[in-house]
């Protein structure tokens, strides 16, 4: 069977195992640290997306028991193993999770399977696969593309705004990051959108008649949030590695819980009352907008982030506590991110 074959089902397979296990340690971790940040938890719930990739790196064919044309189903009783833990390597944590023989020559799970069900089927799941990461890959470029064109009209017919913001702090962020305001009769819910030069926060036409001024600034506070985190950026970069393994189920439930991590991320940072943007959300959330552009997806998770709004002004923590679960969790999840799971 060709080594570059069996390659191909080992990443395609593997990545789905690998994505799986990364989850859970760092949901195991955001437990364990306690981990309060949002935004540290957005990080964190990213590096199952970065793993896949980076693990084509992580891969030594020279240990590859495959690669030295010997089967791991024909070995002996007892020699082959499972090695977890915890290792460091040139002063860097790793977790590690394979499977060696006794001469330390490494297999995987997706080996044995391939050994097992024949060329025939390997080849067959490969083609699979492979076509399915096309056709994700160009419906990607596709709606990329179209959602650009959409955007650039939405721009075009923005009529823009100015507001008198009485808070000095939020004045000066405005003018740093060069924002410009607009409303829009296409958007029924406030949102970012990115032109050559500028930022722009764009409000439905008739926010006003319903949102006060500090509920207005909340949500320009939310806003900045995606903008200084730069959020446009990093959705269309894991859309695009999302496309490349859409065969993959749990990463499309996995990008939504990070979609919603991401919107209480902005919603913690923001500089005034939680009360204020919580009760915009639920004035927005009262008027059953479908649509939804970027800070405001559908009712349910609206209701789930007033329930951490109304709680955020309680949650206190002691500066030199947190820094230190912060630290540990950091540590973790570089541990996760260069060590080697259920790869040769």
């Amino acid at each position: 069977m060709s080594i570059a074959i069996l390659f191909l089902f080992n990443f395609f397979l593997n990545s789905i195992l690998v994505f799986l296990i990364s989850c859970i340690f760092v949901e195991i971790f955001i437990f364990i640290f306690r981990i309060k940040n949002f935004r540290l938890i957005y990080f964190a719930r990213c590096i199952p997306f970065l793993k896949i990739f980076l693990d084509l790196i992580l891969y030594n064919f020279s240990k590859w028991a495959l690669f030295q044309n010997i089967n791991p189903i024909l070995c002996e009783v007892g020699s082959r193993t499972l090695t977890i833990g915890l290792e460091i390597k040139k002063v860097l944590p790793t977790i590690n999770i394979y499977f060696h023989l006794s001469n330390r020559m490494t297999f995987t799970i997706t080996d044995i399977l391939a050994m097992t069900i024949g060329k025939y089927c390997v080849l067959f799941f490969v083609i699979l696969f492979l076509s399915i990461s096309v056709f994700g890959l160009i419906k990607f470029i596709i709606t990329y593309k179209k959602n650009k064109h959409k955007n650039k009209q939405i721009i075009n017919q923005v009529q823009p705004i100015n507001f008198s913001i009485s808070d000095s702090d939020l004045q000066n962020r405005i003018i740093s990051k060069k924002i410009i305001f607009g409303i829009s009769h296409q958007l029924p819910s406030p949102c970012v959108l990115k032109d050559t030069q500028n930022w722009i926060i764009v409000f439905p036409y008739n926010f006003q008649s319903f949102l006060t001024d500090k509920e207005i600034n909340a949500i320009i506070y939310h806003e900045m949030q995606h903008i200084h985190f730069f959020d446009y950026y990093f959705s269309i970069f894991f859309s695009f590695l999302l496309s490349i393994v859409c065969f993959n189920p749990l990463l499309f439930y996995w990008q939504r819980k990070l979609n919603f991590t991401k919107e209480c991320a902005c919603d913690q940072k923001i500089k005034t009352n939680y009360l204020h943007l919580a009760t915009a959300l639920h004035k927005f959330s009262s008027k059953s907008l479908a649509y939804h552009p970027m800070a405001f997806a559908n009712k349910y998770s609206i209701l789930k982030r007033i329930k951490y709004l109304s709680m955020a002004g309680n949650i206190k923590e002691l500066t030199l506590l947190k820094y230190i679960k912060h630290g540990l969790l950091i540590i973790g999840l570089l541990a996760l991110l260069l060590g080697k799971i259920l790869i040769f």
